[in-house]
């Protein structure tokens, strides 16, 4: 696949794994859309832009185009217009199988009541 151009929005620590996988393959992460000083501080030290929030994301018209928009340990809700700004694919990660298991620590869950088998939706 060619390098593509991406914009990760979250505010956990998966976003960062993504984020480095990302670049490992060749891929440029062109902004990081967070409210987490922690997230945001290693996105400044990547080179992305960093953008403090979805209004941030959308007052900003002079980014570049971009491929893929990833949301990644993220709990907005992502308006329409800006996924419409992704040209491929926009992408939500959850960390269980959905639509049986939504919301929040599916994972501890999954745990909690011995299940044997458990997934995460992309």
């Amino acid at each position: 696949m060619s390098a593509r151009r991406f914009v990760i929005i979250g505010n956990e620590s998966l976003l960062v794994h993504c984020g480095e996988a990302l670049r490992r393959a060749g891929h440029g992460v062109d902004a990081i859309v967070t409210t987490s000083p922690e997230i945001g501080a290693w996105a400044a030290g990547t080179g992305s832009r960093v953008l403090p929030g979805l209004a941030a994301f959308r007052e900003a018209t002079d980014l570049p185009p971009f491929d893929v928009l990833l949301s990644v340990g993220n709990l907005e809700l992502i308006p329409g217009d800006v996924i419409a700004r992704a040209r491929v694919a926009a992408i939500n990660f959850h960390d269980g199988p959905l639509p049986e298991h939504g919301g929040l620590n599916v994972p501890a869950w999954a745990i909690m009541r011995r299940q044997r088998e458990h997934g995460i939706t992309w």
